[in-house]
């Protein structure tokens, strides 16, 4: 029985530290890391600065990844240890965690006039570049069938994103 609590005292938690490459094992998986809550939240902030701080090497604002993509790279990075959905609402522009909710909810590309969706996006393709990964294959398909991006109109709307999310809009692109 001792031998048992011993295992799962070192079981690896599968989440995904911030760039901490001490604590790497395996491919993604992560040594639950002996940082306090503060030390943790430090990092995050600023790794999270350091992506937003990274240059877009091209002007353009069209978004590639779908809103399914992009809300499971959302839920796979709100994964990783020190992240909360208030951190990462601050750092993509001070969206309100309401508009990140609504964007969760929805279906498919039902979400697409949230404005948490493009700044979403522009965050995790800031992150891309930062950490000098290719785009995967979904995203070059993407871009051959839709050549201007995803619609950011919303369906059941009809229109854009509201001119105040079109100022939020405008500090990031």
């Amino acid at each position: 029985m001792s031998n048992n609590n011993n295992i799962s005292s070192q079981k690896k938690k599968k989440c995904r530290s911030v760039d901490d490459d001490e604590n790497i094992v395996n491919g993604g998986t992560y040594m639950k890391s002996n940082k306090s809550k503060s030390e943790l939240k430090m990092e995050i902030e600023n790794y999270m600065d350091r992506v937003m701080e990274t240059p877009i090497p091209f002007s353009n604002t069209n978004v590639y990844d779908g809103c399914p993509e992009i809300k499971k790279k959302i839920n796979d990075f709100l994964k990783r240890d020190g992240v909360t959905k208030a951190s990462f609402c601050r750092v993509i522009g001070n969206v309100n965690n309401n508009s990140l909710s609504r964007f969760q909810k929805k279906r498919q590309q039902d979400g697409c006039g949230i404005v948490a969706y493009p700044l979403a996006y522009k965050f995790f393709e800031k992150m891309r570049i930062m950490e000098n990964k290719s785009k995967t294959k979904k995203r070059l398909q993407n871009e051959a069938d839709h050549q201007n991006g995803f619609s950011l109109t919303s369906p059941s709307i009809g229109r854009p994103p509201t001119t105040l999310n079109s100022i939020a809009l405008s500090r990031y692109y």
